[in-house]
């Protein structure tokens, strides 16, 4: 597995709770520190802390991200985390989400392969049993079993052959080629994995591309700065896609908001 960045976003402002989330008592221990062990058990190479600059967290393991600018809302958080990541994965969790588990964490990880490979459809790396075929339908580079040889003719246009001879590809041929090196490094690095449930994206539970970056600092310079909007626009451009979540999974997604969501701890 490719090494990823997990985010806690923290920073908002718990009106109705009447105390920050963050440091609320959850079986003994402040809330963002049990979310903050979720998200190292679920393998997180990086780990940050997105919230206000006033709460005070304290311990080492992970990197504080205060907010550039305050009360723009969870989307602002979730583009601090994308600015902020060394890893092109970013593994997003809010701080009142206390349900969710490392086990689901690490499902969206996983999901996020899957998410490249339905990308890729007949275009996944299988072995293949001849030649490299050319023009449109050739695979990248990337995707052409060890077996395989480069070769190059003397113009300087390599190809691919399985028995070392060199043949002349097109000009058309070669820029067939590279666009699908270009659209394959894109299904790797750019795929994230978004739950959704009764029909609203779960973006606070999610996996998101660094290179969603771009359209989340257009979307907080303009009007709308919604979850919902985000993620429709960043599924429409392929960035994510959609997890309809399993019915026995939907109850982990519940969040506590006000003093009445923490009586029964564990439904």
């Amino acid at each position: 597995m490719k090494p990823f960045t997990a985010a806690l976003i923290t920073g908002g402002r718990s009106s109705r709770m009447g105390a920050d989330k963050a440091f609320l008592d959850w079986h003994g221990r402040p809330l963002w520190e049990v979310q903050l062990a979720k998200l190292r058990a679920a393998g997180a190479a990086e780990i940050l802390v997105c919230g206000r600059r006033e709460q005070a967290f304290a311990g080492d393991g992970f990197r504080l991200i205060p907010d550039r600018k305050e009360d723009l809302g969870p989307l602002s958080g979730l583009a601090n985390a994308l600015r902020a990541a060394t890893h092109d994965t970013v593994l997003v969790l809010a701080v009142d989400m206390p349900f969710i588990t490392v086990e689901l964490l690490r499902e969206l990880i996983e999901q996020r392969l899957g998410s490249i490979l339905d990308g890729m459809g007949d275009r996944a790396p299988l072995p293949h049993p001849g030649p490299l075929p050319l023009g449109e339908g050739a695979p990248p580079a990337a995707l052409v079993p060890e077996r395989m040889h480069q070769a190059s003719d003397q113009s300087g246009a390599k190809a691919f052959t399985t028995d070392r001879r060199p043949f002349t590809l097109s000009q058309r041929e070669r820029a067939g080629v590279r666009e699908k090196g270009r659209e394959f490094e894109r299904l790797v690095v750019g795929l994230g994995v978004v739950p959704i449930r009764t029909g609203r994206f779960e973006a606070l539970a999610a996996v998101f591309p660094k290179a969603a970056l771009a359209l989340a600092e257009s979307r907080l310079a303009g009007t709308d700065r919604s979850l919902q909007g985000f993620c429709r626009e960043a599924e429409s451009a392929g960035l994510v896609r959609r997890w309809v979540v399993p019915p026995e999974h939907e109850s982990l997604f519940r969040s506590v908001n006000s003093p009445e969501d923490l009586e029964p701890r564990i439904r």
